[in-house]
């Protein structure tokens, strides 16, 4: 990514303010976007509270060695009405504000007026600070969880590290996870997909620092079933980031190396939800389905949230015969599925047009390395297995 002009904004701006130019641009008072998000979300809905806030990290040119918040997004709800969700992007440097809707409710979303939250990203930067973590993380969200009790938090995402600070209690809670490179979750260990998904998560950032993993798979790279979870060799991911007003998505495959490729479709039947939420491990996912009566071998595994709103947490997915065994990661519920609907064959048919993909995607690997039309030519084709599987 080019920085340039970034950079070329910054210093602009700043040389512009500190010369005291009529009509200049100066960044805002961290604490006052908010306050003028909210303002812009009451103009698009007068009904509308922002709940969810996140920055993307930057360096500040006026003040050397800090760090700012470069850009802002918020999303913004009427919540006696959450049909209709509004994005809402700030860019600190231009000062541009831009808005966009899409069709809600988001399943697992608090609808909590930020608002009401005491604590601004100043003092929530001092107390990291104070904790002794450095101001190089990529990006921080503000919201408030949904399980009974929790407090709004921020939340600070580093390469290895998550922070959460509690904006009631001022607690400082660190959660530790693995830079790119070799997972930590080798095969045999306990840990098969979080530690894979946490770093499958970094490496995505590369490319875009508000890139989240909405889906991850394992299988075997020689295509045989797998006899138990630490036989995966092959972990297949899916990624998406949306601005507001681009969305980008990505596959990763990680096989002992990163491989990383631009996607141009959207993925069906997922919805947007970040997988290094998941704390259930598919080690004990097929537990759950072994002590169910579900016996392996399974052909792979995946985690994901579908898009259906009678499953309201991600799910690990197994394939049996004539369906699907389904662990709830926050319950633990095991289920099953069968074939027994036009909906089922789809979705049969929606993940061979996925193993295909796959196919494809590791014949490009060996044959066309350097290709990038082999890469496009297994997206036109998924793409359009994906569509003939819907209609």
């Amino acid at each position: 990514m080019n920085l340039r002009p970034r950079w070329i904004k910054l210093v602009l701006a700043a040389v512009a303010c500190a010369a005291g130019t009529t009509g200049c641009f100066c960044l805002p008072l961290p604490d006052s976007v908010l306050a003028l998000a909210a303002a812009r979300a009451r103009l698009l809905d007068p009904e509308a509270i922002v709940f969810q806030a996140n920055g993307v990290n930057g360096s500040s040119v006026r003040r050397p060695g800090e760090s700012v918040t470069l850009d802002y997004s918020f999303l913004a709800v009427d919540p006696g009405d959450p049909v209709n969700i509004w994005s809402i992007t700030y860019d600190a440097t231009t000062g541009t504000w831009w808005s966009g809707l899409f069709t809600g409710p988001i399943v697992g979303a608090n609808y909590y007026d930020l608002t009401q939250v005491t604590m601004g990203e100043t003092r929530a930067r001092a107390l990291l600070a104070a904790a002794g973590h450095e101001d190089t993380f990529y990006t921080w969200t503000l919201y408030k969880p949904l399980f009974a009790g929790a407090n709004p938090i921020y939340v600070f995402t580093y390469p290895g590290k998550t922070v959460s600070i509690d904006t009631v209690t001022e607690e400082v809670t660190v959660q530790q996870y693995q830079v790119p490179g070799v997972p930590a979750g080798a095969p045999g260990d306990d840990s098969v997909s979080l530690q894979h998904i946490a770093a499958a998560d970094v490496r995505i950032k590369e490319e875009a620092r508000s890139a989240m993993i909405i889906w991850a798979g394992g299988r075997t790279s020689s295509g045989q079933p797998l006899e138990t979870p630490g036989q995966t060799d092959t972990w297949d991911f899916y990624a998406m980031s949306d601005n507001g007003s681009d969305l980008a998505t990505w596959w990763l495959t990680w096989t002992g190396t990163w491989s990383v490729h631009p996607d141009a479709g959207i993925p069906w039947g997922i919805e947007f939800q970040d997988m290094t939420s998941v704390g259930m491990d598919v080690v004990e996912a097929w537990n759950r389905v072994v002590d169910a009566g579900y016996l392996p071998p399974f052909a792979s595994w995946q985690v994901f949230k579908p898009l259906n709103p009678n499953v309201p947490n991600p799910v690990y997915v197994f394939p049996i015969p004539g369906g699907w065994a389904i662990v709830d990661t926050v319950t633990g519920e095991v289920t099953s599925e069968r074939n027994t609907s036009t909906d089922r064959d789809a979705w049969e048919c929606l993940m061979d047009c996925r193993n295909g993909y796959l196919d494809c995607v590791d014949s490009c690997r060996e044959h066309a390395p350097g290709d990038p039309e082999c890469y496009d030519e297994c997206s036109r084709e998924r793409d359009a297995c994906d569509a003939s599987c819907l209609h």
